[in-house]
This record gives structure tokens, C-alpha cells and sequence, in this order.
């Protein structure tokens, strides 16, 4: 048990360490810290910012460095039970967020979302530069778009922080948080999520067939 006390502290402080020289760069840079906050994003936007749609299980894992050795990244590996937009031919889908662990070194990535082996998720997906290899399935807005499915049929999202677009508007109205989860639908049951997104889908004439991308492979 001592062991693996020492063990984890020694990983606690190298995920302090990442993180706070995060923070000392964003301050060097003047970065202010409502840009460096995300815009909250409606299912409307991420459904019409997203190639694919797709809910599944998740079977595995696994964190491996970039090309260039500067950053851990976690491939994350589902089975589709149901595809909500787009086509697919797989079976199963390949993600690729920024973070994890590697031996005794994580990395944490503020507002990317984590996941779990055994998880049934519903997410966003577009194609992006992998930091391995080619090109490979993104989430769409980050943890907005993820979404973990309960054994009590509700679907809920976490983990990131937002801005009001009404704030960001500069309008002299203030929102609550409450007003800015119902923007996201944050909490919502999964069947009136689903129905909410195949109507926009059918309802968005800009849609079409999509091509998706397993590991290792290069887009055109």
C-alpha cells in the first residue's frame, strides 16, 4: 500500500506540473481567460458542426505519444450501436483526444473529455490531423461532445466550462447557469435527445455522406 501511495503522489505531481505551466504560458501570452473559455454549444450547432453522430459502447483504450514526443494522447476505441448522422461502414469508430498516461506521466487537458472502458456514450465526431499518424475521428466542441448515457436513460455531459453566447454578445442581460445548461442540454434524456438530432438532421439539406477514418490512415 505504501507503494502505491508514493507511486500515484509522484504522478499527482507531474499532472500539477503539466498543468501549471499551462496556466504560466496562457498569463505570459495576455491571454484573457473568457477567450480561453469555451462558447456554449446547442445540439443544433454541434449536430451541424459533426460529420457523424453516433452512439456506442466504449471497449478500449489506450495513450501513446504524439509523433514528436511533446504530448500524450488517448485513442479511444467504441463500438457503434447506432448511428445518428452521417454513414459509416465500421462497426466501430476510432477517437482520439489529447491526455493520458504513458508509464508514470499523465498529461490532463482542461474541457477534453474522459472516458470510461464499459461506457455507453453518444458523441460528435469530425475528421482531423491525428498527432500520430494520417487522420482520425475528433470530438466536435470538446467534452460538449460527449455525451455518458446512464443506466436511468439520461444522457449528461461534464467536465468543461463555458461562456454564455449571450455574454459573449455583450448584451446587458445575465444568464444563469441553469439557463446555460438548458442551451446545451446538458441533462436530457436520451430519447428526446435522439429524436432532437435525427430532426435536425433531416431538417439540414446541407447533409450528406461522409468518409471516416480508422488509425494510421492518410486523408486526401
Amino acid at each position: 500500500m505504501q507503494l502505491f501511495s508514493v507511486d500515484l503522489s509522484i504522478k499527482m505531481k507531474k499532472f500539477f506540473i503539466i498543468s501549471l505551466i499551462g496556466v504560466i504560458m496562457l498569463f505570459s501570452a495576455g491571454v484573457n481567460i473568457t477567450d480561453a473559455l469555451m462558447v456554449a454549444l446547442s445540439t443544433n450547432k454541434l449536430t451541424k458542426g459533426a460529420q457523424l453522430v453516433i452512439r456506442g459502447k466504449v471497449e478500449k483504450k489506450e495513450s501513446l505519444w504524439s509523433t514528436n514526443k511533446e504530448a500524450i494522447v488517448t485513442h479511444v476505441f467504441v463500438n457503434i450501436s447506432d448511428v445518428l448522422k452521417g454513414t459509416i461502414e465500421e462497426e466501430q469508430v476510432l477517437v482520439e483526444i489529447d491526455g493520458g498516461e504513458v508509464g508514470d506521466l499523465g498529461l490532463k487537458v482542461s474541457d477534453t473529455p474522459e472516458f470510461k472502458v464499459g461506457e455507453e456514450v453518444i458523441l460528435f465526431l469530425t475528421p482531423g490531423a491525428s498527432r500520430v499518424s494520417g487522420t482520425i475521428n475528433k470530438i466536435v466542441g470538446s467534452g460538449q461532445g460527449k455525451y455518458s448515457i446512464g443506466v436511468d436513460g439520461i444522457a449528461r455531459k461534464d467536465g468543461f466550462s463555458v461562456v454564455s453566447p449571450k455574454f459573449l454578445k455583450g448584451r446587458d442581460e445575465f444568464v444563469t447557469k441553469d439557463d446555460v445548461d438548458s442551451i446545451m442540454d446538458k441533462v436530457i434524456s436520451v430519447d428526446k435527445l435522439t429524436k432532437k438530432i435525427k430532426k435536425i438532421v433531416e431538417e439540414d439539406s446541407g447533409d450528406g455522406h461522409i468518409h471516416m477514418f480508422m488509425y494510421g490512415e492518410e486523408g486526401e
